[in-house]
């Protein structure tokens, strides 16, 4: 199986190359403490789920030359889930993956390094976009607002409501902050997908990311998943995809 990058080459041994990321997010993820990765938001997302995601995000594009942006790539499930998704239609012209924890970044600058994404080590909050995406999907970091600093919330919420006119409450996560900074990343009619938690439709905080989705941006779906059944068995919250 192969698939066609930016540099107008085939990538081959796509199936090789997720089976590789596969094993090198599980080698990092025993490496870490379970309540370290909590605190960070650290969550990997299963590829089955991944590449469901990204297909129907494929699907919504209208625009077949793909400019793709995982502004917090782990160690690029979303990013491969694409690479294994496209068909002959599409065309990625441009990728990038950004991802502030060395330990993953290194491992997957070693993966992708050759696919032709351009990766970035660094704080996607800080980071002022160099171009618009017109595909932009991703599992934000889950933090919570108390490992957030008052310096960091106050820089936060200032740059969201500069950006958006959106004013998020100071007791949002960080997913929340990150929904609403990638606005000015977004190319018209760009396609988002969002795998977050599920709990900002029902807290009084997530009145701002709801008011955002439905004055801000076109609302397609919410696919709200049974909080029974969690597709994440490190962590303690139902998820959603938007």
């Amino acid at each position: 199986m192969g698939a066609q990058n930016k540099r107008f080459r085939e990538i081959r041994n796509i199936s090789s190359l997720e089976e590789s990321r596969r094993l090198m997010q599980e080698a990092i993820d025993s490496e870490k403490d379970i309540e370290e990765r909590r605190k960070h938001g650290q969550f990997s997302t299963p590829f089955v789920l991944a590449q469901e995601i990204t297909k129907y995000g494929l699907e919504l594009l209208s625009d077949k030359k793909i400019s793709f942006l995982e502004h917090c790539i782990g160690s690029g499930v979303f990013y491969s889930a694409l690479l294994n998704s496209i068909n002959s239609f599409c065309c990625i012209q441009t990728a990038t993956g950004i991802e502030i924890d060395p330990a993953y970044f290194d491992c997957t600058a070693n993966l992708w390094n050759d696919s032709g994404i351009e990766l970035i080590k660094g704080d996607f909050t800080r980071i002022i976009p160099k171009q618009k995406y017109n595909l932009v999907i991703t599992n934000p970091p889950y933090v919570r607002h108390h490992y957030l600093t008052q310096d960091e919330k106050l820089y936060l919420l200032e740059h969201e409501k500069k950006e958006t006119g959106i004013a998020l409450s100071g007791l949002a996560g960080l997913y929340c902050h990150f929904i609403l900074l990638a606005h000015k990343w977004l190319a018209p009619g760009a396609v988002c997908g969002w795998l977050i938690p599920s709990e900002f439709m029902d807290v009084n905080y997530g009145n701002a990311i709801k008011n955002y989705l439905l004055q801000n941006v076109h609302l397609l779906r919410i696919h709200r998943y049974n909080p029974e059944n969690s597709l994440f068995s490190d962590a303690l919250v139902s998820s959603c995809v938007v």
